[in-house]
């Protein structure tokens, strides 16, 4: 995902299991310069409400 500042700001790895899909790893931009946000919890409830509004769309 590109944030506002247009820098790729989250990265999820998602893999398929017989029928369903897992995230099985998220990264989020650490780089000050980039993503100034340090707190992981943030992040999680952060793309979590990305993947929720996604989905209800």
């Amino acid at each position: 995902m590109v944030g506002d500042s247009g820098y790729h700001v989250f990265d999820a790895k998602i893999q398929k299991e017989d029928n369903l899909y897992h995230i099985k790893e998220f990264l989020a931009e650490r780089n000050p310069e980039k993503y100034k946000n340090t707190n992981d919890d943030y992040d999680i409830n952060t793309i979590s409400e990305l993947i929720n509004k996604i989905l209800t769309q």
